[in-house]
């Protein structure tokens, strides 16, 4: 997708169709059937708007690359652009993330959902904060080198409108001593024979020459009008020096480099607003994650704890079944010991009332 496919969308998309899809191509969104749709479209869209990010940097990467020789003439406008449009970019995403992480990743939200559920909207927040602070790093890094390269540009501009205004200066004090000689001799425009005007760096200057027609007769009238008027053209240019339309282009290009400078450097700072943000909120869904590993540790440790009771229930148990076995061998012996000596009894019984009989018998 190029950039400019992406800057058809403009600023924030909507949610996409199709399954939400995060940088480098995988699903973002829990694989659970039942997903909120205000967190489908939120993920949705901060992955789309991350992917726009990348490829900005991308892009400014690509032009910070460009030597000065291959810079297209609208270079400076179009890194302007595209950093104007990744800090838009960057401030939507921004507001996404804060109320994902609110919403879907603190403590306590979503309390009603299934805990796999949970954690598989912390886990994608998760995931779309590290790609949003990788992408705002790239960032970072290509701001400032556009930074520098505008203060390098912005040095070679003033340098260049010191020049003319020194140039300018220098030609204005030298026209009041100047005597400019135009030959009429033959129709001829120019200076005196044996004398002409050199352009130096800093001045325009009327030096003598050793010419060896200096003594001669002036220079000769071709009698062209248009040749006449060029040289006294080309004459009020080397006189005039630079000129002050010059001199205000100069200072209105290097006013918006200031301006471009100021522009990144605000920029820089609510880059690092952001990431304190973010860095609070990392901050936040730590502790609340040592919470719940705390939580973790304690249903661990109860966990042993109660396996450990179990043990000691269950050999327990087998002790008092042994007991309880003993007891009844106890019991049973106990109650064969009575039920002899009750049988033992009842039979010495039977053997004296048979005993009593008998003599009866006898008589």
């Amino acid at each position: 997708m190029s950039f400019n496919d992406l800057e058809r969308g403009g600023g924030p998309s909507s949610s996409a169709a199709g399954s939400p899809m995060r940088p480098g191509g995988t699903s973002v969104l829990p694989t659970q059937q039942a997903v909120d749709p205000e967190f489908k479209r939120l993920a949705d869209r901060t992955a789309i708007q991350i992917l726009k990010i990348n490829s900005n940097v991308a892009n400014i990467d690509r032009l910070l690359s460009l030597n000065s020789r291959s810079q297209p003439k609208d270079w400076s406008h179009r890194i302007t652009a595209l950093l104007d449009t990744t800090r838009d970019l960057i401030h939507h995403s921004t507001a996404d993330v804060k109320t994902l992480s609110t919403n879907y990743a603190s403590q306590g939200a979503h309390a009603d959902k299934p805990e796999l559920q949970q954690q598989q909207y912390k886990a994608t927040v998760s995931k779309l904060q590290h790609d949003f602070e990788s992408a705002l790093r790239g960032f970072q890094r290509v701001q400032r080198e556009s930074a520098e390269r505008s203060r390098r540009t912005l040095d070679v501009e003033r340098e260049k409108e010191r020049r003319l205004k020194a140039n300018a200066a220098e030609t204005s004090s030298a026209a009041g001593d100047r005597t400019s000689v135009v030959s009429t001799a033959g129709g001829a425009v120019g200076p005196t024979a044996g004398q002409r005007y050199k352009d130096t760096p800093n001045e325009t200057a009327l030096v003598e020459l050793a010419s060896p027609r200096a003594d001669s007769a002036p220079l000769l009238d071709d009698g062209s009008d248009e040749q006449q008027q060029l040289q006294q053209q080309q004459l009020q240019a080397q006189v005039e020096g630079p000129s002050q339309a010059d001199i205000e282009f100069q200072e209105a290009l290097i006013a918006e480099r200031e301006a471009e400078i100021r522009e990144i450097e605000g920029g820089v700072h609510e880059l690092n607003e952001i990431f304190r943000d973010l860095a609070n909120i990392v901050q936040e869904q730590g502790g609340m994650i040592d919470n719940i590993e705390y939580n973790i540790t304690s249903i661990a440790t109860n966990t042993q704890a109660a396996d450990r009771e179990l043990v000691t229930a269950h050999e327990y148990q087998k002790k008092a079944g042994r007991r309880a076995l003993c007891l009844l061998l106890v019991v049973g012996f106990v109650i064969s010991v009575v039920l002899l000596a009750v049988s033992l009894q009842n039979g010495s019984v039977v053997i004296e009332e048979h005993l009593r009989i008998d003599p009866l018998r006898i008589l």
